[in-house]
């Protein structure tokens, strides 16, 4: 139970979607972007539980989460929307040690999901540039945030706060996230990003997480581009990191 808790937690934090070094492509008037990702989660831990029999063991419990997805985005001067589909499959190994012996247990659980969303910029002649982003992700949860970012060359600082129903419980969430990237060069950028998520009802626990991305562009055109991030994440007394690679496709 509080693997599964563990796993449904970081399906929440690690994917960090706000990218703080996207206002370069505001200056475009449209264009059509995708997203081909791969992405790993490793994780475990050790404690003593029960089983079906009411018998005590202790255990190691290894998780392996591996998501696949793409996403297709439509950009345009004020509105942007997107929408992806996705595949997590999670793998548990576990090693029980009971006082008689040990015993090795293996599960594995696959599950397809769908999201979309839709970004409004209120007012593109701000410096802070405000939007309004309306996210739904099937069956899990939905989402309104709203974001500020600054262009302080040639750093871009950006910030989020969402309002995030779930199916499961606790059913509401307060998501926060605070990013800043810099462009090193013609074909490299670089960012941060940390995310805390709570919940605003219920008994739940809070999930921080903190991400170092970076992104290589292919040749001078801008149009493709290498994806690489390293998150790390913690919940109460558990600590995860996760790695992600994805190619990044231009058509304008």
């Amino acid at each position: 139970m509080v693997l599964a808790v563990l796993a449904a937690l970081a399906r929440s934090a690690h994917p960090l979607q706000y990218d703080s070094l996207r206002r370069a492509e505001d200056m475009i008037d449209s264009r059509f972007t995708w997203e081909a990702r791969a992405a790993y989660y490793p994780s475990g831990h050790e404690g003593i539980g029960l089983d079906e029999n009411g018998q005590c063991f202790g255990y190691t419990r290894f998780t392996g989460e591996c998501q696949l997805g793409l996403e297709l985005k439509w950009m345009f001067s004020r509105a942007i929307f997107a929408m992806d589909i996705q595949e997590t499959t999670l793998e548990e190994r576990e090693l029980r040690i009971y006082s008689y012996g040990l015993e090795e247990v293996l599960r594995s659980t696959s599950q397809f999901s769908y999201g979309s969303y839709l970004e409004f910029r209120v007012d593109p002649a701000n410096q802070l540039d405000p939007r309004i982003r309306l996210a739904v992700r099937t069956p899990e949860s939905a989402e309104c945030s709203f974001l500020l970012s600054r262009v302080l060359d040639p750093v871009v600082l950006a910030g989020m706060a969402g309002i995030r129903e779930s199916a499961e419980y606790p059913n509401t969430w307060l998501d926060l996230l605070l990013s800043a990237g810099m462009v090193a060069n013609s074909q490299i950028s670089v960012g941060i990003a940390g995310q805390w998520t709570v919940p605003l009802y219920g008994a739940g626990l809070p999930v921080a997480a903190i991400s170092l991305r970076s992104r290589y562009s292919l040749g001078t055109g801008q149009t493709h581009a290498l994806r690489f991030r390293v998150t790390l994440s913690t919940q109460a007394q558990s600590t995860w990191i996760g790695f992600s690679f994805s190619l990044w496709g231009s058509l304008s």
